[in-house]
């Protein structure tokens, strides 16, 4: 880990970083050469990745060359980190590229411009939809991150979030998505009076409602949500991305990507083992295309520990 700012201009009404770190620290270009150049004389020639931990570590395009540039001359070849899409655009991709960015962590948290409006996120879709595909297409990974249940949420704004991942044009990095139900910090502006009236919100952390859903109807519209989106794979935390990329290609990916999904939707809804198995086959069958080679003694029956959940 790494760090090149403390703090964040933006002001999201879910967030409690900007509560906890009022003020913006710019850490000097001098300071974090000098620390990278140590990091980069520690690895040698040992593989690593580093992470920026900032809370947005491009917090204006002035900021982001000089991060890049610093990254560029420090020798160190691999980072991730988070940041918004917005400020990424043709005129800085290739700096960023240059820089070996390799994931980009990017909260989204809606692809719904109300819900936009009443987190305070200060985004426009078509922004966010540019920077992730420019991202994506230049062989930089994206996990984007949405928030499940904010209030105003409704089936509505689920498909149209779906929409919105569902008609992004990725794909070539392996780009992905998690969800995450609202989590009511009693740091966040969610705890302040003015909007716990005004959108009926009641209680904190994990058990909360509010004038359009509660914390039990996000758990099921981030299902619905999951459900709807088929153009984009889920992130899962112990998938490696660069492995997938490496090893096999697009269309198989894509296929995979795709196969995994159904195998997940199998287990939440209970099918039978029989139908999850010819699911595990086709992807076997998949990873054989791309020369893996797949045990002679996998099991004819499969025993999975999975149960439905309850209601």
């Amino acid at each position: 880990p790494f760090r090149t700012s403390i703090g964040c201009p933006f002001r999201c009404r879910f967030c409690d970083f900007y509560h906890i770190y009022p003020n913006i620290h710019l850490r000097s270009k001098e300071s974090l050469l000098e620390e990278l150049k140590i990091i980069r004389s520690k690895l040698g020639d040992r593989p690593a990745i580093l992470h920026a931990t900032d809370d947005n570590i491009f917090m204006n395009r002035k900021r982001l060359l000089e991060v890049t540039e610093t990254i560029i001359q420090s020798g160190i070849p691999r980072w991730i980190g988070f940041l918004r899409a917005e400020s990424i655009n043709e005129s800085n991709i290739e700096a960023i590229k240059r820089s070996g960015l390799m994931m980009a962590i990017i909260g989204v948290e809606s692809g719904d411009e109300g819900q936009l409006t009443r987190m305070n996120k200060k985004q426009k879709l078509g922004d966010v939809k540019k920077g992730v595909e420019l991202l994506d297409q230049h062989g930089i990974t994206v996990m984007m991150t949405y928030i499940v249940g904010y209030p105003g949420e409704t089936g509505q704004t689920i498909e149209n979030t779906a929409r919105f991942m569902n008609e992004m044009k990725i794909g070539h990095a392996s780009s992905s998505y998690q969800l995450f139900p609202l989590y009511i910090s009693p740091f966040s502006d969610l705890m302040k009076e003015e909007f716990r009236r005004e959108w009926n919100l009641k209680g904190v952390y994990d058990n909360w409602s509010h004038f359009t859903m509660d914390y039990p109807g996000s758990i099921s519209a981030g299902y619905e949500l999951f459900r709807k989106t088929i153009h984009v794979p889920y992130h899962y935390s112990q998938e490696r991305t660069w492995y997938n990329r490496e090893k096999f290609s697009y269309e198989v990916r894509r296929d995979l990507f795709g196969l995994r999904r159904d195998l997940t939707l199998s287990i939440i809804e209970g099918h039978d083992n029989r139908r999850k198995l010819r699911i595990i086959n086709s992807m076997l069958g998949q990873m054989g295309k791309a020369n893996v080679k797949v045990p002679v003694d996998f099991p004819g029956k499969l025993h999975v520990g999975f149960k439905k959940p309850k209601a």
